[in-house]
């Protein structure tokens, strides 16, 4: 089963979030206040494998 993994980091901690859809992800990022964070980043599993190019592609859509 695909996840999505949001991961969040300010000057002390780092958070991660797991998300089992796109919706899950665009509920949970309607939440945050992502310019708090110094770092962000998405990462996308499939079959417990990280799939780069996908969570590059999530990244660049979400994040930026």
């Amino acid at each position: 089963m695909p996840k999505l993994v949001l991961i969040l980091e300010d000057e002390d901690t780092i958070y991660q979030h797991e998300c089992g859809s796109t919706d899950d992800l665009t509920d949970l990022l309607l939440t945050i206040d992502l310019k708090k964070y110094c770092r962000k980043n998405i990462l996308f599993y499939a079959d417990d494998e990280l799939n780069y190019p996908i969570s590059k592609m999530y990244t660049k859509r979400y994040l930026n």
